[in-house]
Formats: C-alpha cells, structure tokens, sequence
C-alpha cells in the first residue's frame, strides 16, 4: 500500500471516530433531555394531582360551610348542641372547630347533660383549635360535672392545652390551684360531697 492509501485509510478511521464521538455526544444528550422531559411531565402531574386535591378540598369546604349555614342559619334560631354533634360526625377539624364554637356562644344558656358530654368529648379531639373552643363553652356554661375532665388536661402535652384547662377551671370554680392536679382534684371531690 502507498502512502496515500495508508493516509486515505487513517483519514476513514478518523473520521468514523469523529462520527462515533459525535453520535455519542448526541446520544448523550438526548438521553439527558429526554430525562429532563420525564422529570418535567412527574412534576407537572404532581401539580395537578395537587391542584385535583385543591379542587376536592374546595368543594368538600363549601359543603361544610353550607352545613354550618344550615346549623346556624336554619329554623331554629341557635343551633342545640344536638345538632353540633351531628357536625362533628363529619371528620373534618375545620367542621368541629365550627361547631364547638357555635356551642361556645350559645352555652351560657342551660346546657343538657348531652350538650357537656359532647363538649367534653371534644376535649380529646386530635384538633388543638376543637379543644380549645371546647374548654371556652365548657367554662361558658358553668356546669362544674365539666372539671374532672378539663382537670386532665392539665397534664397535657401542649401548653396552650394546659393554660387553657388552668383558665377554664378558674371560670368553673373560682379557685386557682395553679396546675396542682391533686389540689383541684380534692377542691372538686369535696365541692361535689
């Protein structure tokens, strides 16, 4: 073989290498922008799976606030506790929070063993703001079987819980014992002999 047929030989070579390198830049990039639009597509139906939720959670928010209209705003002229527990069967935190504080305002009036029951089995829902409005009506309605239960929550993890029970027995019982469980305990078991 001549030189210029070696050189002609060489030159094929590097030029399938140069096209080899070349292909595998492309493929290489491709690959990445094709990883980049998989990734892209992910999110963009994470968002409107999250915007599908906003959508349900909207809605499902309009039907309780057209539950709580109709507690509120029905025939009657207050909603009776009855019907704020029928609210609480509902699951929904925002739906009791509501309900409790309906219960909260119209509980200075006499309030059935029903109403305080319900109140009171409100203290152990898993919303702080339910709780809260259920040691408000409690303390509302003055009806002392209500201690025991709010003395409980002094022992609470949350503080706002525990300054709200140590409110709250303040308004049942005219007595501040502080959060000395035992002291309210004994102040209640000799009130209620």
């Amino acid at each position: 073989m001549e030189m210029a047929e070696i050189a002609l030989v060489v030159l094929n070579l590097v030029g399938w290498f140069v096209i080899i390198g070349a292909v595998g830049l492309f493929y290489r990039r491709l690959h990445s922008t094709m990883n980049e639009l998989i990734q892209t597509e992910k999110r963009a139906l994470n968002a409107l799976s999250d915007l599908e939720k906003d959508v349900d959670l909207v809605i499902k928010q309009l039907g309780e606030s057209q539950t709580i209209a109709n507690l509120t705003i029905g025939a009657k002229d207050s909603p009776s506790l009855e019907d704020e527990q029928e609210a609480f069967k509902k699951g929904s935190s925002s739906i009791r929070w509501k309900a409790v504080s309906a219960a909260a305002q119209q509980s200075q009036k006499a309030a059935s063993s029903n109403d305080i029951q319900t109140l009171v089995n409100s203290l152990h829902d898993e919303s702080v703001r339910v709780r809260l409005g259920a040691m408000s009506a409690l303390a509302r309605t003055g009806n002392r079987d209500a201690v025991p239960p709010v003395i409980e929550l002094l022992k609470d993890e949350n503080e706002v819980i525990r300054r709200r029970a140590r409110k709250s027995l303040i308004e049942l019982t005219s007595q501040d014992f502080g959060d000395q469980i035992e002291l309210w305990k004994q102040w209640y078991e000799k009130e209620s002999h």
